[in-house]
């Protein structure tokens, strides 16, 4: 690989352009979900290996909602973060109604 020149860059084209900065936009998209779904960033841990550890299930995680989603098993990433919690929610609402002795209005 070589050092860019000005020249180079006089001779770049549109389409060019189009596949670098696609390219870099599928990076930048990887580094948000890994840290925004995958909360690579969030840890409570201080030794070497739980944070490999850490990082390592974090860009699993990544790969695998990434398969999903390439197999249609999902539209995005965000869907599945949305409704994680969902179902516990859901369990933990209806517990406290069905345990109350009195109606709530």
């Amino acid at each position: 690989m070589h050092t860019p020149t000005p020249f180079d860059l006089d001779n770049l084209t549109y389409d060019d352009f189009k596949i670098i900065h696609d390219s870099h936009w599928n990076i930048e998209q990887f580094h948000r979900a890994v840290k925004q779904v995958c909360n690579i960033e969030t840890f409570q841990v201080r030794n070497t290996q739980s944070i490999k550890n850490h990082t390592f299930c974090a860009i699993r995680a990544f790969v695998h909602l990434e398969f999903m989603r390439t197999q249609n098993l999902i539209v995005n990433w965000y869907g599945v973060q949305r409704n994680l919690f969902n179902d516990v929610i859901r369990a933990f609402i209806q517990e406290s109604i069905n345990s109350q002795s009195f109606p709530l209005c």
